[in-house]
C-alpha cells in the first residue's frame, strides 16, 4: 500500500455499504403507501407490520361471529361459551390472525376444526365485526363481512341486506 491509499477501505465494501443504504432507504419511503394500500383494499390492522397508520386511526376493534347452519336449513349460533375448549382456541388463534391481517386471513383452520366436531351441521358462516373510519364521514363505521363455509371446501361471500330508507 502506498501513503496515498493508507486507512482507505477497499471500494467494494463501500459499494455494498452503500447500495444497502440506498435499498433501505427507498423501502423507507415506500412502504408506508404500500401498507396504506393494504390496509385499506384487505383491512389489516394499521398497527401492525411497521405500520405509520397507525398515529392517523384509533386502535382496532371488532369481533369474529360463528353461526352453524344444519341440512334443514335452521341457523344455531355457536357463542364463545358454548364452544369446545379445542374449539375456543381455534377461535381465538383466527382472531388474532384476523385483527392484524383482516381479510387475508383465512379461516380454514377454524372451520375446519368446528366441522370436524359437529357433524349435524352442514355449514358455518364465520362473520367478522371491524370498526374502521369512514373515509367519506370521518366517523367510526361498522363492516360486517359473512362468508359461508361448506363441508367441501367451497365458501362463499353473503351479502347482508341493504339498509332500508
Amino acid at each position: 500500500m502506498t501513503a496515498r491509499n493508507e486507512g482507505r477501505r477497499p471500494a467494494g465494501r463501500i459499494g455494498v455499504k452503500r447500495r444497502v443504504l440506498e435499498v433501505l432507504v427507498v423501502a423507507m419511503a415506500v412502504w408506508p403507501a404500500v401498507h396504506f394500500g393494504l390496509s385499506q383494499a384487505y383491512g389489516i390492522n394499521p398497527w401492525k407490520l411497521f405500520g405509520w397508520a397507525m398515529y392517523s386511526v384509533p386502535g382496532p376493534r371488532g369481533g369474529v361471529r360463528l353461526v352453524g347452519l344444519l341440512a334443514d336449513g335452521r341457523a344455531v349460533r355457536l357463542d364463545r361459551g358454548g364452544l369446545a375448549d379445542d374449539e375456543r382456541a381455534l377461535l381465538d388463534r383466527y382472531h388474532s390472525y384476523w385483527s392484524e391481517l383482516g381479510e387475508l386471513a383465512s379461516a380454514s383452520e377454524l372451520v375446519e376444526g368446528v366441522l370436524a366436531g359437529r357433524p349435524e351441521l352442514e355449514s358455518l358462516v364465520v362473520t367478522t365485526i371491524a370498526y374502521r373510519i369512514d373515509r367519506e364521514t370521518a366517523r367510526v363505521a361498522v363492516r360486517e363481512r359473512h362468508v359461508r363455509h361448506h363441508r367441501d371446501g367451497r365458501s362463499e361471500s353473503l351479502e347482508p341486506p341493504a339498509p332500508s330508507r
